[in-house]
């Protein structure tokens, strides 16, 4: 997680999910199993790049039941994304931020217990999303949606990321930048 309050740190968004991707969800031991390693450093081995947009403004990303989750920043730009990186990075999903004006910044993944009702608990999945300068932050269901369907790539009206939750927060700054859940 990269996080800053005084400076924009500026990255490569397609080293940064190459980088991501490679650690988090391909290389799975020590050793890279017989992969083409295409570069190497003391803190990772980067096994395998793959495309971005690089006109998306890259404010966060997380991860979740094998989905990277983008969210972009810029005024009218702003979106939600859910990728798939076990092919090529295919966007499954694409939630615009409404209202549009809004700038995004920071998501995490989290998740809570809920009662089911019953006498059961249940993980309910989520992801939480900050907005620069507007002090207003969106909590989006993971729950409904379960894997989409490739041909479903571009559904902004799919029951699967559905904002469930708004919030105001302040900031000594009045700024919201990153976000993250432990």
């Amino acid at each position: 997680v990269i996080m800053s309050t005084n400076f924009y740190l500026s990255i490569n968004a397609s080293l940064f999910l190459a980088i991501l991707c490679s650690r988090f969800i391909f290389h799975t031991s020590a050793s890279s199993a017989g992969r083409e390693v295409l570069r190497v450093s003391k803190d990772y081995e980067l096994l395998e790049m793959v495309p971005h947009d690089t006109s998306s403004f890259t404010q966060g990303l997380t991860y979740y039941n094998e989905h990277i989750y983008e969210g972009t920043g810029l005024e009218h730009q702003s979106h939600i994304f859910q990728h798939d990186p076990s092919d090529s990075m295919t966007t499954l999903r694409r939630i615009p931020l409404a209202p549009a004006n809004f700038f995004g910044e920071g998501i995490a993944y989290y998740y809570i217990w809920a009662n089911d009702g019953g006498d059961n608990m249940r993980k309910e999945h989520r992801l939480i999303q900050l907005t620069w300068k507007n002090k207003r932050g969106f909590i989006y269901s993971l729950d409904d949606g379960g894997n989409p369907k490739k041909n479903d790539s571009q559904s902004e009206n799919s029951s699967h990321l559905k904002v469930i939750r708004e919030f105001d927060y302040d900031t000594v700054t009045g700024e919201g930048w990153g976000i993250t859940f432990l």
